[in-house]
């Protein structure tokens, strides 16, 4: 036992001198003391509690301090790259579900992504810990939307949030151009055009509102045509034949002003707008028209010759036509009468001449040829021009056969009766040199030396002479020549 103790004592002033040396030392011992090998296993077991507890005393003190500078955590990563750290996944996968909502908040509609986002458990040092935030991974997160684009031909017109939206829009672009109502009713509407639905992964950026989309679409597209002017046209006149206005026409030429002198054979640009798609709608519609009265003149000898008075004012009728109608984007190009219904008739007017002997016409006046006062006879659109290549004398306005017909300034009436081509026919003498004529009618209101007041009813449209169709010729007249009434309106 004396033996023992003392090979311990020499084991633990090694273990504290010099580590290295303990096995040395021990068996330098066993050299010395001429232990047996019995002896020697003895002492070598005695010896390993002592290791045992050294180490674990080691290990217990390693993972101490480990575990006081380390936290376990979820490594979050997008695309590959790491963007922070979260204490447990869920916590993470809730914020991804936050930004793509705040994205779809901020757009108007859900949006979803596509990126490749990890999630690692792993631990690590607390100094080298970077922890998520929403604003982190907003940046490094791309949206998208499952959109939809309207294609015409290889053009995309927008492109919208869904298919849904798609069709609501093409849907508000037909019913714009199909208004119905009380005495309109479309039995179908539909596009004529081919156009396209292509399925999209689109920024959300692209992406358009409904109402933009049907702003687009109701646009149109656009094209630069040239129009060579001719003799007798105006600015005004060129944007009346091409559905546009002056001051489009001076937008598409540069130096061009409402001051410009234009003369035949120049050429213009004009802006000439085309819808993307057309809407051919069919229906039947009820309009409440006009029906003319009958002037019915009697010889009165109660009335002083050559004068004339109104017996029995005349009182147009009412009546309810129902037609059937084609339509591409709101304007009629098909019409057909189906019934007539009568609402109320017409009153005849009955007008006492006196007996005398009437001239059928009066000298017209002739001066300066100054003009001013002349206002419209009719309201309508015009459908024929002055000048043009049958030299065309005046311009023809749009009416109806009974539709009244208005002096255009006071005067006197010059002529009143049947003019050949002209049909019935009235000219109106304001003095100065200046005379107006009012062509075509079915039925004169005056005659040769009545005096006129300026928008006094003279007549009632027709298309008596040689006319294809009711409307209003109407002529300004100066001296004896005819000048461009649009001049002068």
């Amino acid at each position: 036992m004396a033996a023992r103790r003392e090979v311990y004592f020499i084991l633990e002033e090694h273990n504290h001198n010099e580590k290295t040396r303990t096995i040395s030392a021990y068996e330098a011992f066993i050299v010395r003391q001429k232990l047996t090998p019995k002896r020697r296993l003895a002492a070598r077991r005695s010896l390993l509690p002592l290791i045992v507890a050294a180490a674990a005393m080691l290990v217990l003190c390693w993972a101490a301090v480990y575990h006081g500078t380390t936290e376990q955590t979820v490594r979050v990563s997008v695309n590959g790259e790491a963007v922070g750290v979260v204490a447990e996944q869920a916590e993470a996968e809730t914020m991804v579900e936050d930004v793509l909502r705040q994205y779809g908040a901020e757009f108007g509609f859900p949006v979803q992504s596509k990126d490749e986002i990890t999630y690692e458990t792993l631990r690590i040092r607390i100094e080298d810990r970077v922890p998520l935030t929403q604003a982190g991974l907003t940046a490094a997160i791309t949206p998208y939307v499952d959109g939809y684009a309207l294609a015409i031909g290889e053009q995309v017109i927008f492109k919208v949030a869904s298919l849904e939206v798609l069709d609501e829009v093409l849907q508000a672009y037909t019913d714009h151009y199909t208004q119905a109502g009380d005495s309109k009713t479309v039995e179908s509407a539909e596009i004529q055009d081919s156009y396209a639905k292509l399925a999209m992964e689109l920024p959300p950026q692209e992406v358009v509102s409904k109402e933009d989309a049907l702003n687009r679409l109701l646009q149109g597209g656009g094209e630069v045509v040239n129009h060579t002017v001719t003799a007798g046209e105006s600015l005004w006149i060129i944007a009346r034949k091409n559905n546009t206005t002056v001051e489009e026409i001076l937008q598409a030429n540069e130096g061009l002003t409402e001051d410009s002198m234009i003369h035949p054979g120049q050429t213009l640009n004009l802006n000439e707008e085309r819808p993307f798609l057309t809407v051919v709608a069919k229906g039947v519609s009820v309009q409440e028209e006009v029906i003319p009265y009958t002037v019915v003149t009697r010889e009165d000898n109660g009335v002083t010759p050559g004068g004339s008075v109104i017996r029995q004012a005349g009182v147009t009728g009412v009546k309810n036509v129902t037609y059937a109608f084609v339509e591409k984007n709101g304007r009629t190009i098909e019409k057909e009468v189906i019934e007539e219904k009568v609402v109320s008739e017409p009153v005849d007017q009955i007008v006492a001449r006196g007996p005398a002997v009437i001239a059928v016409s009066v000298v017209a006046s002739r001066g300066s040829g100054n003009v001013s006062g002349i206002g419209w006879p009719l309201s309508g659109n015009i459908t024929s021009y002055f000048g043009g290549g049958r030299r065309h004398t005046g311009i023809d306005i749009d009416g109806y056969t009974g539709q009244p017909f208005y002096a255009a300034g006071a005067g006197t009436v010059s002529a009143a009766g049947w003019m050949g081509s002209y049909g019935y026919c009235i000219l109106v003498d304001h003095g100065d040199g200046v005379s107006t004529r009012y062509a075509h009618a079915s039925q004169l209101l005056v005659r040769a030396g009545d005096k006129v007041t300026k928008g006094q009813n003279i007549g009632l449209v027709g298309s008596t002479g040689r006319s294809t169709g009711s409307h209003l010729h109407f002529e300004i007249i100066i001296n004896g020549g005819a000048v461009n009434p649009l001049n002068y309106l």
